[in-house]
């Protein structure tokens, strides 16, 4: 007997058996694009959990726990959007007070020369004095 010539091949049994290939195809091909799909998921997921134990990084840590929640990656890439929004912000704080903090060294170095200078005048000041005091030919004690 050959293909179509008995009535098992011939009547609705055969679209029974093609869509139920077709179907168990569809289901291992869908299974196989979810292990695609997972792959890049999975890769990013240990790159983030090992950059964030390498930097102490709870931010990367935050990423890495919402891919491991199974979160789609748009709300992680918003998540990382925000945190380098924040991050920006952070560092715009940051250079202010670096500048505020430059900008006090450098008054407060001014103020230290300035001080230096009064000392030494000072010094000089009372060197004078305790030789006009001290001198044994013309201090005040030698008059005394």
């Amino acid at each position: 007997a050959t293909f179509g010539t008995v009535d098992a091949t011939s009547t609705g049994a055969t679209a029974f058996v093609q869509t139920r290939r077709a179907t168990l195809h569809r289901h291992r091909f869908a299974a196989a694009a979810r292990v695609e799909e997972a792959a890049p998921r999975r890769a990013a997921q240990e790159f983030l959990q090992r950059e964030a134990k390498v930097q102490g990084s709870s931010a990367l840590g935050r990423i890495a726990s919402l891919l491991r929640a199974n979160n789609p990656f748009t709300v992680v890439l918003e998540e990382i959007e925000k945190m380098l929004s924040l991050l920006k912000a952070e560092g715009k704080k940051d250079a202010e007070h670096k500048a505020w903090c430059d900008d006090e060294r450098s008054v407060t170095n001014s103020d230290i020369e300035t001080k230096k200078e009064i000392i030494n005048t000072l010094t000089s000041e009372i060197q004078t004095l305790n030789s006009a005091i001290e001198d044994p030919e013309t201090g005040l004690k030698a008059m005394i």
